[in-house]
């Protein structure tokens, strides 16, 4: 019995409410009308955060480099920060490159 109940409720809640409600329109929270115009946004966003993060660690690699004392540990450490940050940095140039020369190739503006 209890079970029916449950399942009427449900079947209920899922045809009768949004008569109740009468479909009221909703507005595009996102703010795109296209999926690529979607992923466009969220890749310079990316993009955007990215540039500054890059940055930041350039410069905590340098401070590796100025507390290290002649350590030869904490030169390393400072070395392998900054090649990884810019390799980093490349890695997201070329992928925005290669969407954008994926979108010219397909034809998409």
């Amino acid at each position: 019995m209890k079970n029916k109940v449950i399942s009427l409720f449900i079947l209920s809640a899922v045809f009768v409410f949004p008569l109740l409600i009468q479909a009221q329109n909703i507005d595009n929270p996102l703010g795109e009308d296209t999926i690529i115009d979607l992923i466009r946004n969220i890749i310079n966003f990316i993009f955007r955060l990215s540039l500054p993060i890059g940055a930041l660690m350039i410069v905590i690699a340098g401070y590796y480099f100025m507390t290290s004392n002649g350590d030869p540990e904490k030169i390393k450490k400072g070395k392998d920060t900054i090649i990884w940050t810019l390799v980093g940095i490349l890695v997201i140039f070329l992928s925005l490159a290669i969407i954008d020369g994926l979108k010219n190739a397909i034809g998409i503006q």
